[in-house]
């Protein structure tokens, strides 16, 4: 799943478990999509309800405007293993529990880095057995004024201040490596590239603003 805008959905945005079947999915891609306004009639409601194995979850931006979704990224059922959530910028989940990332107490061996979590009564929620969790930048508070350019506008860019520029991890797992401009990958879905300095063949260096 890549590119998509999920919407005022009725429950949730992605809904993947298969629920006692003989075989589960496994080792799907979520990247780059954009949830706003899920559960609007069910109170369970979450941006994504996985379960699973394997899975790959980033570069996402889930937000609510107003009183719906319970959840942002829920991993629950079918003996979810091995996700790997990083780089999700999660916003404004207050509704029911109000859980940003909530890991079931049925899953085991998941990772969890690099995501921006602002205003979730319960930011992450860890029940599995053997996870790693690091360098997420969460509050249960409304900081946004403090990292996003314009949370209101729905533009969940950093800001040159923001503490979750340079605060992430290259080494998300063994085989999972992010590429980065500055001293560290920055955290949540947006990254802030700068300016670089490019040196052109027989010109002088240009500096562009990125």
């Amino acid at each position: 799943f890549e590119g998509n805008k999920f919407y005022d959905t009725t429950a949730h945005g992605i809904h993947a478990y298969c629920g006692g079947c003989a075989t589960t999915n496994s080792n799907m891609i979520i990247r780059r999509n954009t949830f706003t306004n899920w559960g609007t009639t069910n109170s369970e409601g979450a941006a994504m309800l996985i379960g699973g194995s394997g899975h790959k979850i980033y570069n996402n931006v889930m937000y609510v405007v107003g009183a719906s979704g319970q959840y942002g990224i829920r991993v629950q059922y079918d003996g979810p293993n091995g996700f790997v959530i990083y780089n999700n910028t999660i916003y404004s989940i207050t509704s029911g529990a109000g859980l940003g990332i909530y890991l079931g107490n049925d899953g085991s061996g998941h990772t969890v880095k690099n995501n921006l979590i602002i205003k979730a009564t319960v930011p992450i929620q860890d029940l599995s057995s053997g996870s790693t969790l690091s360098n997420n930048i969460t509050s249960v508070s409304d900081t946004s004024a403090a990292h996003f350019v314009n949370a209101a506008g729905e533009d969940f860019s950093l800001l040159s201040t923001s503490t979750a520029i340079n605060a992430g991890t290259a080494t998300i797992t063994a085989s999972i490596n992010q590429v980065f401009n500055g001293n560290a990958p920055d955290i949540g879905a947006h990254q802030k590239l700068g300016a670089v300095t490019c040196t052109i063949a027989n010109a002088t260096p240009t500096l562009i603003d990125c």
